[in-house]
């Protein structure tokens, strides 16, 4: 038992000491100021700025995803009871999220990035032409996004930009 607790309190004390991510040198962003085409080649680009510290990956990549969601909200009206008295009406909701398409694309790396530095990365991407673009109606959407993903070096975590939106035509 002293055992666990002296490791979970060493544990505790090597986490405090490590950066976390909310302290993350590296800021990550996708470049969505042009839409992607689906059929053909498309570029993407990502932008890593450097805060204090300098930074290196072992790996910098881009994931890509067509997400198809779907949620409507359906009232059932209430039929009579055995009395003739009307029961409550029944509400059904339905909500399906399915991934229609992911794909993780590589970036060029190289050694240590500069503390106040900026970088942009390029990528070619090929959309098969049968996957739908964006679009949003009354009850389901098509919805593209990407994320860009660096695998830090010496730490536990990775930075990482969070799901963008972006324009698939």
């Amino acid at each position: 038992m002293l055992r666990t607790i002296a490791c979970a309190v060493l544990f505790g004390a090597a986490l405090a000491s490590t950066a976390q991510p909310s302290f993350a040198q590296a800021i990550l962003a996708i470049d969505g100021s042009g839409a992607l085409v689906r059929g053909g080649d498309s570029t993407v680009a990502a932008r890593l700025s450097i805060k204090s510290k300098a930074v290196s990956f072992h790996r910098l990549y881009i994931n890509l995803r067509c997400r198809e969601l779907i949620e409507f909200t359906h009232s059932i009206t209430g039929d009579k009871d055995d009395k003739g008295k009307a029961t409550a009406a029944k509400t059904v909701n339905v909500k399906k999220d399915e991934t229609l398409f992911e794909r993780r694309i590589p970036l060029e790396t190289g050694g240590e990035y500069a503390p106040g530095s900026s970088h942009t990365f390029k990528a070619r991407i090929d959309i098969p032409s049968n996957l739908p673009p964006t679009a949003r109606g009354k009850f389901s959407q098509i919805k593209w996004e990407a994320e860009v993903v660096g695998d830090v070096v010496g730490k536990f975590w990775d930075a990482n930009s969070g799901w963008q939106e972006i324009t698939v035509k």
